[in-house]
């Protein structure tokens, strides 16, 4: 690890809190599989694709961080990073709901900024990092 780069992962309870889905397709797979019959492939193949859908988003939690340093944030998705906001190119940061609405998914801070030619937004969540890690990105931006 670099010298002054901190790196926040997504909070446990909220990784708990998203995985608590995976009960549905659990219930399914139990209720199809204790039948009388063996089930159809119609029916194996639609809980795989429910499996599919519940997990990703579990997936997507799990390898999810920030790395924050003091003229930087970088953001990773399932272990890969995503781009670079340096504080030059950072055009503006606010806080508020997360998606028009506020639609469920909460408060945080969306950051806009230039990558080339195209402008990009990338938000971070209160509720999945906690105020601190807001903060601490704010600082390093501004």
């Amino acid at each position: 690890m670099k010298i002054g780069v901190k790196i926040y992962k997504v909070k446990t309870s909220y990784i708990l809190g998203n995985a608590a889905i995976l009960v549905f397709p659990f219930l399914m797979t139990v209720v199809t599989f204790t039948e009388a019959e063996s089930p159809a492939n119609g029916e194996l193949i639609g809980l795989l694709i429910f499996w599919l859908l519940a997990t990703l988003p579990t997936l997507f939690l799990m390898g999810a961080k920030i790395e924050v340093a003091s003229e930087y944030v970088r953001p990773y998705i399932l272990w890969l990073p995503r781009a670079k906001i340096n504080k030059s190119s950072v055009q503006k940061i606010e806080y508020g709901n997360l998606l028009f609405g506020g639609l469920g998914v909460g408060k945080g801070i969306k950051i806009y900024f230039d990558n080339g030619s195209v402008t990009k937004r990338i938000s971070i969540g209160v509720d999945a990092y906690g105020e601190k890690v807001i903060e601490d990105v704010k600082k390093a931006l501004q």
